[in-house]
Formats: C-alpha cells, sequence, structure tokens
C-alpha cells in the first residue's frame, strides 16, 4: 500500500509538531507512505517498525510504541477498533493529502470508518468533559485548603506522623474520640510544649527502643497521660533534664512537611 505522498514545508515549523522527539516525527512522515488511500493503518509496531526503519537496528518495538502513543496525545493520530484489531487514523488526512485515484484496498471500509470516527470523536469529547470536571473539583479543594486551614487536632496528627517518620515510632491512623479529648487537655496546659517533648524524646535512647522490652514511646503514651510528658520534659527517661543531647535540635515545622510528602508519593505510586 505505500504510496508516494505530499508534506507541505510548514510542517517543520509547526509548533505542535515541535514537541514530539525527531524520531516520532520521521514516524509520523512514514505513516504518511504506508497508510491506505483514506489514513488508516493498522496498529501493528513491530510492521510500522519494519516498514519505516528497516535499517536502523538501535530502534525497537517499545520505542515505535512510544513514538506511537506521542501522535495519539497530540492528537495527530487516533486509534481505532474495528473487528477485533486496532488502527491507526491519521487526523486531517483528506485537509493535507489529496488523493485523486483512492485504491479500493482499505484497512477499514469507508462506511465504517466515518461511524467509528464519529464515536471516537464523541467518546473524546466526553473524555475531555470528564476530566475538565476533575480539574474543577481540584481547584474545588485547593480552594478549600486554602479557607479552611488544619485545625489544631489535625496539625497535632500530621506533626506526630512526620516525627514517627523521622524517628521510627509508631504513627496514628486517626484520632479517636479519647484521643481528641486528650489532646485538647495537653493543649489547655501551660506546660505542655511539644517541641520540647520531640527534643527530649529523640535525645533520650530508652525512648527510642533501646531499653530490654525494645519499647518505643508512642502517641498514647504522650498525649493520653497528664504525667507522662512531664516526665520527659524532666528528662527522666534519659539521665536527666540537664544531660546533654547526642543529636541537635529537631526541625519541628519539617514533621509535617516529611508526612504530607511521604503521602504524596504513596498516592503517585498507586
Amino acid at each position: 500500500m505505500a504510496r508516494n505522498r505530499m508534506i507541505k514545508p510548514e510542517f517543520f515549523s509547526d509548533e505542535k509538531i515541535g514537541k514530539l522527539p525527531l524520531g516520532a516525527r520521521l514516524l509520523f512522515i512514514g505513516l504518511w507512505n504506508f497508510s491506505d488511500d483514506c489514513g488508516v493503518h493498522i496498529l501493528n509496531f513491530r510492521l510500522i517498525l519494519g516498514e519505516i526503519f528497516p535499517n536502523d537496528e538501535k530502534i525497537r518495538e517499545v520505542q515505535i510504541k512510544k513514538w506511537v502513543l506521542s501522535l495519539a496525545e497530540l492528537n495527530f493520530i487516533k486509534i481505532l477498533d474495528y473487528n477485533g484489531g486496532k488502527f491507526i487514523k491519521i487526523v486531517n488526512w483528506d485537509k493535507h493529502q489529496k488523493v485523486p485515484n483512492p485504491s479500493e484496498k482499505q484497512w477499514i471500509p469507508q462506511d465504517a470508518l466515518e461511524t467509528l470516527i464519529s464515536e471516537k470523536l464523541v467518546a473524546n469529547e466526553t473524555l475531555v468533559l470528564k476530566e475538565k470536571e476533575k480539574e474543577k473539583e481540584k481547584e474545588k479543594e485547593k480552594e478549600k485548603e486554602k479557607t479552611h486551614p488544619l485545625s489544631p487536632l489535625e496539625d497535632i496528627l500530621l506533626q506526630w506522623n512526620g516525627f514517627a517518620k523521622i524517628t521510627n515510632l509508631q504513627s496514628i491512623v486517626k484520632l479517636s474520640d479519647k484521643r481528641q479529648k486528650a489532646v485538647i487537655n495537653r493543649l489547655s496546659e501551660k506546660e505542655f510544649d511539644l517541641e520540647k517533648i520531640f527534643n527530649q524524646i529523640q535525645s533520650s535512647p530508652f525512648l527510642c527502643g533501646k531499653n530490654e522490652r525494645g519499647w518505643k514511646v508512642d502517641f498514647d503514651f504522650v498525649f493520653c497521660s497528664a504525667n507522662n510528658y512531664l516526665k520527659i520534659l524532666e528528662g527522666k527517661y534519659n539521665g536527666g533534664a540537664n544531660q546533654k543531647r547526642s543529636r541537635g535540635s529537631v526541625d519541628f515545622n519539617k514533621f509535617k512537611e516529611e508526612y504530607l510528602a511521604s503521602g504524596s508519593e504513596e498516592q503517585e505510586k498507586t
């Protein structure tokens, strides 16, 4: 089905074409030559490799696939399903290619092709609308975050989990009613200084698990007792409040950033 095709000078200065890798640009031109007279080619990466890059041993099928997908992402081609197979349809074919005597050999009959293109356009419009709705929801969430800053309880949870991540302590999933009451009580006590408590914990091998039982301090130990945090501040778990710390003072504000960053990484993986 290989045919001579027209390539216009504007192709090389087109900004959208300029976003493609060089290999994808050459592949795009090659598809014109090896597509049928309706601008359709079967989606077969090995066949495309053999037709357009027969002498390039370093180019593999996986690279052809990436280039084809990059063409689809920029809407230079459409991927169509027909009779159990997948086909490439070059967008705006009739606008750029004039075929005076089209061959009857076609991958997809003309009437079926028109129907498939119409269905594809409708599907794409639906997809675009869904994407726009998603973007609107994201914007709404961002606005909520701006207008509704973290509550003191949420702030405490993030601070603890950030600290726990850095020091290999146990993080918490949620603040139960019991924990919320305990946090409110602790925050109302003028002696409760979470930054100093974190520094004391970090400087205490005992509280970090270096003891006979391997026990480690946890959220409930610090918050759910009116006396435990006082003992921590007084240095009773590290040989006295005046003991010289083996580590530098912790970066208190960094804990929330560390925990939020780790949460973002997990969402990207999923």
